[in-house]
């Protein structure tokens, strides 16, 4: 059984989602062929994982029963100033 992506959803959403564990999250990046940290587009077909032994039946009954998508992935990035880049974990400059 797969899912399809939806916007700014990530492996650990998806593994919560279907399994009820973040510990999902590795069988399904390997069945995919993915990184666990790779952006995942929308619309992209995520395959089950063969192996299911991390899985909480509880949790992924509950999101299941509630139609629940969970997407806490982003991309955007903080902007940062010329002196964040020169000087990082430094007391910034008065």
């Amino acid at each position: 059984m797969g899912k399809t992506v939806i916007n700014n959803q990530s492996v650990l959403d998806l593994a919560i989602e279907m399994h009820g564990s973040v510990e999902q999250a590795m069988q399904l990046a390997i069945k995919n062929g993915i990184s666990l940290t790779e952006v995942l587009n929308p619309g992209m077909q995520i395959n089950d994982a063969d192996n299911t032994d991390f899985e909480n039946k509880d949790v992924a009954k509950y999101f299941k029963k509630k139609k629940q998508k969970i997407a806490t992935a982003t991309t955007e990035q903080p902007e940062l100033s010329a002196l964040d880049y020169m000087l990082p974990q430094v007391f910034p400059i008065q």
